[in-house]
C-alpha cells in the first residue's frame, strides 16, 4: 500500500489530496460507486473473521463528505485500487486551512 497527501488547488480553492493506492486486484468497475455502502463487500466468501463487515469506506466517505470533501475510488492500469480523497482547506472563515505552509508534498509512505 501506498499514501501520499499534498496541498492540491483547484479553479474553486486550496484542497488537500490524499492518495491510497494498493496493489491488490482492483474492483469490479460495476462496483466501485457500491464499495462506499453500508455493510457491502464485493466477496461475500470473507467473513467478520477475514474481512471486516463493510463498514469502513461508508464511514470514511460520510465523514469526508461533512467536511466538503469528496472521496472516490478508481482502478489503476497496472492492478489494484486508488481512493482519491480531496478536503477543502478554507475554514467556514474563508481562511486558508494550512497557509503557514505545514501542509506541503509528504513523501510516499509505502507499508508493505
Amino acid at each position: 500500500m501506498k499514501v501520499r497527501a499534498e496541498r492540491s488547488s483547484t479553479d474553486s480553492a486550496p484542497e488537500a489530496l490524499i492518495q491510497v493506492r494498493d496493489q491488490g486486484p482492483g474492483v469490479p468497475d460495476a462496483e466501485l460507486d457500491k464499495i462506499f455502502l453500508p455493510f457491502y463487500r464485493i466477496d461475500d466468501a470473507r467473513g467478520r473473521s477475514t474481512g471486516g463487515v463493510g463498514l469502513g469506506l461508508a464511514i470514511t466517505e460520510q465523514a469526508i463528505r461533512l467536511h466538503g470533501g469528496s472521496v472516490r475510488a478508481s482502478n489503476l492500469p497496472e492492478g489494484g485500487l486508488l481512493l482519491e480523497i480531496r478536503i477543502p482547506l478554507v475554514g467556514s472563515d474563508r481562511r486558508v486551512i494550512g497557509s503557514s505552509g505545514d501542509l506541503k508534498t509528504a513523501p510516499v509512505v509505502s507499508s508493505e
